[in-house]
């Protein structure tokens, strides 16, 4: 590769990836995704590990978010 290689251009929106230029408008919205994987004795690590992604928050079947709060129903 050399002296020919080149960084990968990163974009802030669909648009700009797609036209391969930034639009000069502000953003006006934004946007978010979440992906729920629920279950019994799920392995968190290779689950991670599969989607290469780390889950921002799990639980165990039967943990509490508090003291008085009801146990989870499942993993997640």
């Amino acid at each position: 590769m050399g002296d020919t290689e080149q960084t990968p251009q990163s974009y802030r929106t669909l648009r700009g990836f797609l036209s391969g230029r930034e639009p000069e408008e502000q953003e006006h919205f934004a946007y978010s995704a979440s992906l729920r994987i629920f279950g019994e004795h799920l392995d968190f690590e290779d689950i991670g590990n599969q989607l290469r992604l780390s889950p921002t928050w799990s639980h165990r079947k039967g943990e509490r978010k508090g003291p008085r709060s009801p146990a989870f129903e499942h993993d997640m």
